[in-house]
């Protein structure tokens, strides 16, 4: 796709800007090789400060991105009121810090779990699969990835989370 186009690459990486500059003699034979891959595809290489190359600075975030409005957080706390896991865990006795934690923006109570000092909403069954789908259009990081994301963002077991993928 990028062959025979001409586009400018801005990247936060200063020494980047000069590589092609140098003497090939400064560089390594592994940074020879990068540069002469790069430049079959371009040498313009735009240096701008990673606070002000904002694009990048978003890519460079996926995790720090917030859930889209798609799910429902009212209907979860609704769901929850009845689901049968849920009040098998809370009587369980387990490790859980299981309470109702009130969201920011809103008034909704949602039962979380706080022993990891994070708030994990716990999400009933039927809300999984657009829960975890929700994640995982943020991007793809890999089933392992995807697993360990959602376990710090989410509380339920993961051998369901696993089925749903």
């Amino acid at each position: 796709m990028l062959e025979a186009r001409d586009f400018t690459v801005f990247t936060d990486h200063k020494p980047l800007t000069y590589a092609f500059r140098q003497k090939s003699d400064k560089c390594s034979p592994r940074q020879i090789r990068h540069l002469d891959f790069i430049s079959q595809f371009t040498t313009n290489i735009v240096h701008i400060p990673g606070s002000d190359n904002i694009a990048a600075d978003v890519l460079s975030r996926v995790s720090a991105i917030t859930f889209p409005s798609q799910i429902d957080y009212d209907c979860i706390a609704e769901t929850q009121q009845t689901d049968q896991e849920l009040h098998t865990l809370i009587a369980s006795g387990t490790s859980l810090e299981l309470k109702k934690v009130t969201f920011p923006n809103s008034s909704t109570e949602i039962m979380c779990d706080l022993s990891t000092g994070t708030a994990r909403p716990y999400i009933p069954k039927q809300h999984r699969q657009d829960v975890f789908s929700a994640m995982n259009n943020l991007s793809h990081p890999g089933i392992r990835r995807s697993v360990h994301l959602m376990k710090q963002r989410r509380f339920f077991l993961a051998i369901n989370l696993i089925r749903c993928s």
